[in-house]
């Protein structure tokens, strides 16, 4: 269901954190409009290849299930970090880093590694998997 929901997704243009942070959207209170809006600068590791952005838009579904919004919520925030941590136990378990850098082994930010990349069709392959992996992964955490 979640690779079907990820190419799907991805056909019509959207990236790998407005897929994952939208497919989480309506249990959160938020629109998937929104969502894709809050999202969109994620994708592609921030556009050079750091932070994977379906990592990334994962721990922005935890900080909004479990984040605080008062100053000092120490308990909260304990929650947060605990679950990020075991966010990050889970991904590193499958991947061998968190960046697209680490995980794709490109430099996003060189064209030419890019364009080598885009060639070899190794993101459409690996990408979508992650996605999938997340969404599946995530409802253990939420």
């Amino acid at each position: 269901m979640s690779l079907t929901y990820v190419n799907q997704q991805h056909a019509l243009g959207f990236n790998c954190a407005q897929i994952v942070l939208a497919a989480f959207a309506e249990q959160l209170g938020l629109s998937a409009d929104m969502a894709r809006r809050l999202a969109a600068g994620f994708g592609g590791g921030l556009y050079c290849g750091e932070v994977c952005g379906a990592y990334a838009a994962a721990v922005m579904v935890l900080g909004l299930r479990y984040g605080n919004s008062t100053s000092a919520p120490t308990e909260q925030k304990a929650m947060l970090k605990a679950k990020v941590s075991r966010l990050q136990e889970y991904f590193l378990e499958e991947y061998p880093g968190l960046t697209c850098r680490e995980i794709l082994k490109s430099n996003l930010s060189d064209p030419q590694q890019k364009a080598r990349l885009s060639e070899s069709g190794q993101a459409q392959e690996i990408c979508p998997a992650i996605m999938a992996f997340v969404i599946d992964t995530l409802p253990q955490l939420l």
